[in-house]
């Protein structure tokens, strides 16, 4: 994983993305097609994802590693219209919305085993 990653080096946005200490904290997760897929986001959707990091970072990571993996499938998807890549870019950034819904210390557990 880490040197699929190493290859979309993280490129410093002209604004910040979430806020500062999000932004330095994932920098190596936040890649220009990802960077593009949070911009497109509406504003809820963005507090949300923070509200997840804050909530439990293990799992805000892994939407972002979803995130970048979907987009790297989805450039070499010829069945997919350019709409149809967005939503699904969009859908693996945002699928674990829900655990904000799941107590800390559950997911802790989950992420222990």
């Amino acid at each position: 994983m880490q040197q699929i990653l190493e290859k979309n080096l993280y490129q410093k946005p002209e604004t910040k993305i979430f806020n500062e200490e999000i932004d330095n904290k994932y920098k190596n997760y936040l890649n220009p097609d990802t960077i593009k897929i949070i911009n497109g986001l509406h504003t809820d959707l963005k507090i949300k994802l923070i509200d997840l990091e804050r909530h439990h970072p293990y799992s805000f990571e892994h939407s972002l590693e979803v995130t970048n993996l979907v987009s790297m499938v989805a450039k070499n998807a010829n069945d997919f219209t350019p709409e149809e890549k967005e939503e699904l870019k969009s859908s693996a950034l945002t699928h674990d919305i829900g655990k904000l819904e799941i107590d800390k210390k559950i997911l802790e557990n989950e992420s222990d085993s």
